[in-house]
């Protein structure tokens, strides 16, 4: 391929072309960091050799601490116990504040339940009474209205001429109803 060909063509491989030396650097990149390599360098290092101060400081005083001192404080077991001994106390005190107080917010409570619930039973029973009331109320109107009913048809067939039997209405139907039984062979 000649030099033109390849300068107008796309690149096979976009990482051959934009690293061509490897290393994932491109030139340009590389002329950029250029001016800056010493001071770079210098300020990688500076913070390098703080952290390694840093690790090596605590190493060595951890390696120093043998915990003597923990040998020469006061032997205070009775300050132990006595602290223990005030906190049980005061944890007793507590309890037995909280128990009291439990107590007399329950015994409130339930005086307070027994008034609901009597209450309740009675507003249920003045709920009964008139439910009962109201059905009795209408139990008679229904036996009322029954009675009102039966001397109604009594009086319209008390008017009406001659008994007779009631037909349908719709004589066509019956008529259809005939014929069709007729058909099937059955009796009217």
């Amino acid at each position: 391929m000649s030099e033109v060909h390849r300068s107008t063509t796309p690149p096979r491989s976009t990482h051959a072309s934009y690293h061509p030396d490897g290393y994932g650097v491109s030139e340009g990149l590389k002329r950029a960091r250029r001016p800056f390599f010493w001071k770079n360098t210098l300020t990688g290092g500076a913070i390098l050799g703080f952290a390694a101060g840093v690790y090596f400081y605590s190493i060595s005083k951890v390696k120093q601490d043998d915990f003597s001192d923990l040998a020469t404080l006061p032997p205070s077991s009775n300050n132990i116990q006595d602290s223990l001994a005030s906190a049980s106390q005061t944890l007793s005190n507590a309890a037995s504040s909280a128990s009291s107080q439990a107590s007399a917010s329950l015994s409130s409570a339930q005086s307070k339940l027994s008034d609901l619930s009597q209450s309740a039973q009675v507003s249920l029973s003045r709920l009964a009474e008139q439910a009962q009331a109201s059905a009795s109320d209408a139990r008679d109107q229904a036996v009322r209205a029954g009675r009102d009913a039966k001397e109604s048809v009594r009086a319209y067939a008390d008017k009406v001429e001659a008994p007779r039997a009631l037909e349908p209405k719709d004589d066509a139907r019956n008529r259809l109803r005939e014929l069709i039984l007729i058909a099937q062979g059955r009796s009217l």
